[in-house]
């Protein structure tokens, strides 16, 4: 999402007071019959706006809690029901410390969520923060999951991203991807964090199926500094 580069707490702590946060009810909010009401309640609460996405806005709650909010409603356009299928995949990998923890959501209309905040890497193009923290470029993301991609049969028996990797990584005829995988490798084994990325993103592509996690815009850190997928794509 454009303009959700800086995790909540850092805009705490330089423009947002508790003031702020107190014009804002969520009894209230959740009480409100449409999802057009709601988002009007939110424009007139002074909530600080944390940026936006295709389909949804995101808003500041509290120090730990951020709202996103679909400007759409629920409805059967591709876009407007991007937030319902984000919230299935919320409660489906809840437990996974995959994605952000999700502390309640429009039961009805599936038109809002509560979650944690989430520090999102950089945008596709300007990869030095992902790649700063996690050793992991985009580039060598976007090679792990062609190599998920074309050795799918292997990946899906294979235990671990590392285990896959390495598979490649010693392919004779994968003359183009074979040093890529090493590289892969060389970082997994180096930065805790590129493990952390790299099993992640392996088991949510191939024990789970979910595609469109390639951008480093869709990967973020949690305030505990734990790796999360943060965006499902379309």
């Amino acid at each position: 999402m454009s303009g959700f580069e800086d995790i909540l707490a850092e805009v705490v702590s330089s423009y947002i007071s508790e003031n702020l946060f107190g014009k804002f009810s969520l009894n209230k909010f959740k009480t409100l019959p449409t999802p057009e009401a709601r988002f009007d309640y939110l424009n007139t609460s002074a909530l600080p706006y944390m940026g936006s996405g295709a389909a949804k806005d995101v808003f500041a709650v509290s120090s730990g809690k951020v709202l996103k909010m679909s400007r759409y409603g629920n409805g059967g356009d591709e876009v407007q029901s991007q937030l319902k299928r984000e919230i299935e995949r919320s409660l489906k990998f809840g437990n996974s410390g995959i994605v952000p923890r999700l502390y309640d959501y429009d039961k009805n209309e599936f038109s809002w969520m509560l979650v944690e905040p989430i520090k999102q890497f950089d945008s596709p193009g300007d990869d030095d923060n992902m790649k700063a923290i996690t050793g992991v470029s985009v580039a060598m993301l976007g090679n792990f999951d062609v190599m998920l991609t074309e050795w799918i049969l292997e990946a899906e028996k294979a235990k671990s991203a590392e285990e896959i990797i390495r598979y490649v990584a010693l392919l004779k005829d994968a003359v183009w991807m074979a040093p890529r995988a090493k590289k892969l490798l060389e970082a997994y084994h180096n930065n805790p964090k590129a493990k952390e990325l790299l099993e992640k993103y392996f088991t949510m592509a191939i024990r789970h199926g979910v595609s469109d996690i390639d951008r480093a815009d869709h990967w973020g850190m949690d305030a505990d500094g734990s790796i999360k997928v943060l965006d499902f794509g379309m």
